[in-house]
């Protein structure tokens, strides 16, 4: 695929040619520093995936090589080549180990891309997208303080724990909902349910009727909806690595 430039040899999925056109050092600073992983189309991360593991065949070659120079040297007597062969190896082990961390958040960043991706087409527009993911987050924030008052305070009427219990299935029901959404987009169903189980399971809605049964603790366990918050916060702050 050719990649869309202007003129100015940007590629403009990046870089708006109008935004390209007012050029100064601190421009492209900012420019740069929005350039995350996460917001990278889809086929320059497909590249990018290509790129490291081509880079680590390559590694692989030369692992093997060296390994081959190492018993050479070794039967020829030189333990000078031997010990250059055994650093020269262990540098490329760690050369390895960083470059398996940089391919494991280039595919993680792939797969996030592939959902938005998918969820886009589902809703029309990016726009729309964000928009269900601020309405799931300032539900979460709503609900969660509820959830704390029907738990600590005692006095609570019966007709306001049954008001909180009926906002939170209909919470529930929209988190399902959005969470079923991203997962019918993902390409490796695998990878989202690694990345995201926590999503699904403080959805699952937990009526009166099972805290009748398990005890009153179990409600703690809806209180774990802050975690979707923070791991939304931390995915939304990743940046270039």
């Amino acid at each position: 695929e050719d990649l869309p430039l202007h003129g100015d040899r940007l590629d403009d999925r990046l870089v708006a040619p109008s935004d390209a056109d007012a050029d100064s050092v601190s421009t492209v600073v900012r420019r740069v520093q929005k350039l995350t992983l996460r917001n990278l189309p889809r086929p320059i991360l497909e590249r990018l995936v290509s790129g490291v593991e081509e880079h680590r065949e390559r590694m692989l070659r030369s692992v093997k090589g060296i390994e081959r120079e190492l018993h050479e040297a070794l039967f020829e007597g030189r333990p000078d080549r031997v010990d250059a062969c055994r650093r020269r190896i262990r540098q490329l082990g760690r050369d390895h180990d960083n470059l398996q961390g940089q391919l494991g958040r280039l595919r993680d960043a792939l797969e996030h891309r592939i959902v938005r991706d998918g969820m886009t087409a589902t809703l029309g527009t990016e726009g729309r997208v964000r928009a269900l993911e601020f309405l799931v987050i300032g539900l979460i924030l709503l609900v969660v303080p509820l959830l704390a008052a029907d738990l600590l305070i005692a006095d609570l009427s019966e007709d306001t724990r049954n008001a909180i219990e009926i906002f939170d299935i209909g919470c529930c029901a929209v988190f399902l909902a959005e969470f079923f959404m991203r997962l019918r987009a993902a390409r490796d169903k695998g990878w989202f349910w690694r990345n995201h189980w926590i999503d699904f399971v403080t959805s699952i809605p937990l009526p009166s009727f099972v805290f009748a049964r398990f005890g009153r603790t179990l409600r703690l366990l809806r209180l774990l909806r802050l975690l979707r918050v923070v791991v939304g916060v931390r995915r939304g702050l990743s940046v270039w690595q």
